[in-house]
């Protein structure tokens, strides 16, 4: 949130958020997996939306659920365009995170 904030915003500023609803990446920790104060206070779940943070910051804000919307608003983020920084959030699922992350890492040993 501290970096929506800066002084002079950059107009061509793009933030591409990933937002699972959680610190979904801490489960890929070996022993913090398991641990009983993970869930409540390292990757404690929300149903949270960076649209009003970006707004109120002056960006423009656009959101992907499904991986067509994700399509479709990846032009608009990849553009040159002036005047306002923008933010994309992406909407995933932590448990489906957690699998993505755990193949790509998986791939990169190999």
């Amino acid at each position: 949130m501290n970096a929506l904030g800066i002084k002079y915003p950059i107009p061509g500023l793009r933030i591409l958020l990933l937002n699972n609803g959680g610190g979904g990446i801490f489960h890929l920790l070996p022993g913090l997996n398991r641990s009983e104060v993970m869930p409540g206070f390292v990757a404690a779940s929300h149903r949270l939306s960076a649209k009003g943070w970006a707004e109120s910051a002056g960006y423009r804000y656009l959101e992907a659920t499904t991986e067509a919307e994700f399509h479709t608003h990846f032009s608009s983020f990849i553009s040159p365009e002036t005047g306002t920084p923008l933010l994309l959030e992406v909407k995933t699922e932590a448990e489906r995170d957690s699998d993505v992350f755990k193949e790509y890492y998986h791939h990169i040993k190999s």
